[in-house]
């Protein structure tokens, strides 16, 4: 017989409260820059709480055998409250600085000196925003037999605006950065064949996004374009995806993955460069965020006894050219690499102990993982080069 309407049902509802308190302090030191011979360095100090109360609940109601529909929605509202300023290091240099260009009363050693522009003085800068949104998901999965499932989803989602920690001379470089949304449109499948021999994982998504947050650049004033985050309003990514397992014969196992990712702001959008200069950013594509990226892994398991097995294995990894900010000055670039892992070892049959040797970009390739701008300084910092270790793990 048929499952009735309450056997075909699942669904769930709840609510949350939670209250997050930060208070982050970054000491920058500039005294090697140009920009500001005389400028040894100051703080960036923020205290910052957010509450966040939400409500959400979901349904999967199996339509039919082999198809089931699913849904979810989830209010959201947060409060974020914040105390903050650029202070001076302790020395009386930067405060004496910034009360002589700007014909302020003496600034104590120490103190905040971020001005408020509608007092016009210096002191500790305190905002507020609220925010609220409703998410939601709908959803296909369809399972025509036991080793293949498809499914396709439309999904609307967002991420809170956030108070950024900046230098910042003026109190308008601590405005809030505002709520990041989704929507998102994905379809795939996951499959298996050959006794399990065979995994295969695929899908294909469109993201349509508003107001996204994204490292870019900000004007400080005095100090000059430092990092910060900025708000796109109109951007989107289309990409796909693939991944593989396959065990041809007993105790090997190759597993493989590439992902395709095409993004772009679609809208006009003025952002500047690390030289201050504001573009149209419209047609570029997002910086982190390379097209191409690729990773495939192979591991030979080999019984050594009744308790113990030996391993060997390796991967290599591929991520195409990228760049760290909008604009196409080349300091900030991210040049494709390839990477080449190797591990050998030993392990207990129930997996408890296991004993491994491994090595790590054995042909210590020179790659950088990220840039940044501070003034007119410009730091590239780079990964681990070639390293090589014996680890030892037991579970319980």
């Amino acid at each position: 017989a048929g499952a009735t309407a309450a056997e075909r049902l699942r669904w769930m509802v709840g609510g949350n409260y939670a209250r997050d308190k930060s208070h982050e302090i970054q000491d920058i030191f500039l005294n090697l820059t140009n920009t500001l011979p005389f400028f040894t360095g100051a703080a960036q100090d923020m205290a910052s709480t957010a509450r966040t109360w939400s409500a959400f609940g979901s349904v999967d109601y199996r339509l039919t055998p082999t198809l089931t529909a699913q849904g979810s929605l989830r209010y959201t509202k947060q409060k974020r409250d914040m105390k903050g300023c650029t202070r001076d290091l302790g020395d009386g240099t930067f405060a004496n600085f910034v009360s002589l260009v700007f014909g302020l009363p003496p600034i104590a050693p120490g103190a905040c000196t971020t001005i408020d522009l509608t007092a016009f003085q210096a002191g500790l800068i305190e905002d507020r925003f609220s925010e609220d949104n409703l998410a939601w998901r709908a959803g296909l999965d369809w399972k025509p037999t036991p080793d293949l499932m498809v499914y396709a989803n439309a999904t609307k989602g967002y991420k809170a605006g956030n108070f950024v920690n900046i230098t910042a001379v003026f109190a308008n470089s601590l405005e809030p950065i505002p709520q990041e949304v989704l929507m998102s449109y994905e379809a795939g499948f996951k499959a298996s064949a050959l006794r399990r021999r065979l995994q295969l994982t695929g899908a294909a998504f469109y993201y349509d996004y508003k107001d996204k947050q994204l490292t870019g650049f900000r004007d400080s004033g005095i100090i000059g374009i430092i990092n910060s985050v900025v708000s796109v309003p109109k951007s989107r990514i289309i990409g796909a995806e693939l991944e593989a397992l396959v065990r041809p014969v007993t105790g090997l196992t190759l597993r493989g993955g590439v992902t395709h990712i095409d993004s772009k702001v679609t809208d006009d959008f003025l952002a500047l460069d690390s030289g201050g200069t504001a573009f149209n950013r419209k047609g570029e594509s997002f910086p982190g965020t390379p097209k191409w990226a690729a990773i495939g892994d192979a591991e030979w398991d080999f019984p050594l006894s009744a308790s113990w097995n030996g391993f060997l294995g390796g991967n290599v990894a591929y991520r195409s050219d990228s760049r760290t900010f909008f604009g196409n000055d080349p300091l900030y670039d991210i040049p494709s690499y390839t990477l080449v892992d190797l591990r050998a070892g030993v392990r207990s049959r129930d997996d408890r102990y296991r004993l491994q040797l491994y090595g790590r970009n054995i042909f210590d390739k020179y790659y950088v993982v990220t840039a940044q701008g501070q003034a007119d300084n410009v730091t590239r910092i780079t990964s681990m080069p070639a390293t090589y270790g014996l680890t030892f793990s037991a579970r319980y």
